[in-house]
């Protein structure tokens, strides 16, 4: 039995990081000793464990902690007047958690509160920073930049304030030469972590984009500064009394090259092209002006000398052409330039106005019947996927099957009501969703509506069919054949039409009675007709009359015979196999 009381073997990790298994016993004499064994067989591996004594406390410590150190361990107390034991057993899964524990107080991390972040400041600088709990006065950093250590310059100056635990890096003039990984080194004591920051590709091209702007904005703020701030009326002096000067007039001096006094800007028209522009001024008759997109020369824009204004027209806007737009100007004086980001948010927001204004184009729903059906539909300035539409029936949702078929061209969204039948009859609504509201529209497809529509439907299914099955001489006669007396004259051509059509040759509009030498085949969809030993009485015009129920077709031929040593007269002829010589219909 265990004394009431009596601790269980307690499983732990120390400060140093040991893995130890310890049992305090609740009485003790002098003589008393703790005897500890592993599966009941006898002490535990001296070389795998060491064992400290401590009052009434006896602890095992494991030396080398593996799963040659699992099983049951027991320990017992001598020379007391009742039974004191305990015993535990070492499991997989209870090493590992040690273990784990083990390796996380020899091994501890500091820990991060915020991650690395990225700040252009107002002159253009690039602040770098993260946040890390509070360190002590020894905390230790090595900033590493593409595996070279950085030590703080006037460029690119370090700031590590320990009691707050911010790391923090200030670029002066980010370029190219400060793209890649940097990576934060921090110890403190035992405890040590990294942080690493990626700064390339698209990543840095922004930042790189925004520090520039900023650089160029403050320093068109420092020069407007430095000549003196205006009057309160926004006017300024010209040294003449009673003159004075506009304040565009006063911003355009402020600078000794071209620039620009309106940055670029979209705005979508009514008639759904999208138009970028911008302004510049301080010009003179040698200034220059580009436009940009995505870092390449964009053909089609104009720019206006005489105004300053650049006006880039995007008739049909499509996912091709988001990205970066930029305009430059320039002369011998210097150069500047604006940029206009159209990418992801920023496009979004242009597709949303354009479908807006797409929407508010859209045209009462019409009823059209066709051939397969009857569609319904309204014209919009240009559609795109972006709009979304649903179309609903009686107040309920249509989904695009078998008899219901919705779609869209760049100008027009469309349903299609194939075969109709009675209970296609009701109102129909467009909903146009433009990213932020919806648009509706209307019509009723009952009464005499629905009546007239089924009517014209079915004359055009009847006329569709008609055409469709009418028959027809489809290819292979010539305009003119020239063929040499005594040879043999084959003339094939292919017909269609269901049902099969009747067929009949005609010579000079006389019916032809194939015999003797005339002769006519017919395979299917091929018919040939063949006069053999041909004469000048041969020589007409032939043609070949095919008929059915839905209507006929007439193909024609003009033969001309000519004799041996004659050379046969055509307009742009060409000899074939067997004296015939030919022209093709064009």
């Amino acid at each position: 039995m265990r004394e009431p009381g009596t601790n269980e073997i307690e499983l732990g990790v120390d400060e140093e990081g040991f893995i130890y298994m310890a049992f305090e016993a609740p009485e003790k004499n002098d003589s008393s000793e703790f005897v500890w064994t592993k599966d009941y067989e006898g002490p535990p591996d001296a070389d795998r464990v060491r064992m400290e004594e401590k009052g009434n406390k006896s602890k095992l410590i494991l030396k080398e902690p593996s799963e040659k150190d699992l099983g049951v361990y027991s320990v017992e107390v001598t020379d007391v007047d009742d039974d004191i034991s305990a015993s535990c057993t070492l499991t997989k899964e209870d090493l590992d958690k040690l273990l784990k524990r083990s390796h996380e107080i020899r091994n501890p991390l500091i820990k991060l509160i915020s991650g690395w972040n990225i700040d252009v400041l107002e002159k253009g600088e690039v602040r770098l920073w993260l946040e890390v709990e509070k360190l002590s006065p020894n905390a230790e950093l090595h900033l590493i930049f593409n595996d070279k250590e950085l030590k703080s310059t006037p460029t690119h100056k370090i700031n590590f304030v320990k009691e707050k635990g911010l790391v923090e890096l200030i670029i002066q003039n980010f370029c190219d030469d400060d793209k890649g990984m940097y990576t934060a080194q921090l110890q403190d004591g035992k405890a040590k972590n990294q942080f690493t920051l990626a700064l390339v590709d698209e990543c840095f091209a922004k930042v790189a984009e925004e520090a520039d702007a900023k650089r160029r904005q403050w320093k068109k703020k420092q020069d407007t500064r430095h000549r003196g701030h205006p009057p309160l009326d926004g006017s300024i002096s010209t040294g003449n009394p009673g003159e004075r000067r506009n304040p565009l007039e006063r911003h355009r001096l402020s600078f000794t090259g071209p620039h620009f006094i309106e940055d670029l800007k979209w705005k979508v028209t009514e008639s759904c092209e999208v138009l970028l522009t911008c302004k510049a001024a301080n010009l003179s008759k040698d200034t220059s002006f580009q436009w940009f997109f995505n870092k390449k020369a964009r053909a089609g824009g104009t720019f206006d000398p005489q105004t300053g204004i650049g006006t880039l027209c995007i008739k049909k806007i499509t996912k091709a052409d988001e990205g970066q737009y930029k305009a430059v100007v320039s002369d011998n004086r210097g150069e500047d330039y604006t940029q206009l980001d159209l990418t992801k948010g920023a496009f979004e927001d242009l597709l949303k106005e354009l479908c807006r204004i797409s929407a508010l184009s859209a045209t009462p729903l019409k009823i059209q019947p066709t051939a397969e059906g009857i569609k319904i539909y309204t014209n919009v300035k240009y559609y795109t996927d972006y709009m979304k539409t649903t179309w609903y029936h009686k107040e309920k949702q249509l989904e695009s099957r078998d008899r219901l078929k919705a779609g869209s061209t760049m100008n027009q969204v469309w349903l299609h009501i194939l075969n109709p039948t009675d209970a296609d009859k009701g109102k129909y609504t467009l909903e146009l969703f433009d990213g932020n509201k919806s648009h509706k529209l209307s019509t009723d497809l009952s009464g005499q509506a629905f009546d007239d529509a089924l009517a014209e439907h079915k004359r055009l299914k009847e006329a569709a069919v008609a055409e469709k099955c009418r028959a027809r001489v489809v290819q292979g006669l010539p305009d003119v054949a020239t063929i040499m007396e005594d040879k043999t004259l084959c003339l094939t051509c292919c017909v269609s039409g269901d049902p099969y059509p009747e067929i009949t040759w005609f010579k000079n509009e006389k019916v032809i009675v194939f015999k003797d030498r005339y002769k006519m085949d017919v395979k299917g969809a091929v018919v040939t007709i063949t006069i053999e030993k041909v004469c000048n009485e041969d020589t007409g015009k032939y043609s070949i009359y095919v008929k059915n129920k839905y209507g006929s077709e007439t193909g024609q031929v003009t033969i001309s015979v000519y004799k041996h040593g004659e050379i046969p007269i055509g307009m742009e002829e060409k000899e074939i196999t067997g004296g015939i010589v030919t022209k093709k219909p064009k």
